[in-house]
């Protein structure tokens, strides 16, 4: 269970991972958004969600139930247009701490795994 705000989100998957000595982040869609910018960490990124803030059939103004209760028992959850505004700021800095050559590669790296 992690907050909806993004702005609020990523600082606290961040300190978990910390407190955790987490060695390695994989993650998909929106945790690989978040997992990017994890620039400390090595990190493993499958479909990145990059654009929420544009995904209007995803991510609606409006009170919203969730699949399963979360840990302390909450069944709903609200995102309001700040939070829609956060996830824009967000995106604006999903490639800052990249170096420009790094930038230039993104999407091409493709790494694949097999048995032998």
């Amino acid at each position: 269970d992690i907050p909806v705000d993004p702005a609020e989100a990523l600082p606290f998957l961040k300190k978990y991972c910390e407190e955790n000595c987490a060695d390695l982040v994989i993650g998909t869609s929106m945790g690989a958004m978040y997992a990017m910018q994890m620039y400390d960490i090595h990190r493993i990124c499958v479909n990145p969600a990059l654009y929420m803030s544009q995904l209007t059939e995803v991510l609606k103004v409006g009170t919203h139930h969730y699949f399963i209760p979360t840990q302390t028992g909450e069944t709903q959850f609200t995102i309001s247009p700040e939070i829609i505004d956060h996830y824009r700021e967000m995106e604006s800095h999903l490639y800052d701490g990249l170096n420009d050559e790094r930038q230039q590669t993104i999407g091409t790296d493709v790494h694949l795994f097999t048995e032998t």
